[in-house]
């Protein structure tokens, strides 16, 4: 992921961080009194997959439905 562009020239700052598909980046940066403002580090998140969460009624229905799609004709 490459480092967001920064407005002081000469300064050594982050380039790039190589990250997994499951992973986000939070840049750190350091501001500067005459306005300027660099990146100056960063931290690698893993990133949490939301479980989807088992829905009792809506499988009691499906399995309810289910027994019951002989009886429609």
């Amino acid at each position: 992921m490459q480092a967001p562009v920064t407005n002081m020239s000469g300064f050594s700052s982050v380039l790039s961080v190589v990250i997994e598909e499951d992973e986000e980046v939070v840049w750190h940066w350091t501001h500067y009194a005459n306005g300027q403002s660099v990146v100056s580090g960063y931290e690698v998140i893993k990133t949490e997959k939301e479980e989807e969460a088992f829905d009792i009624k809506q499988a009691i229905s499906d399995w309810l439905w289910a027994g019951n799609e002989g009886d429609k004709a």
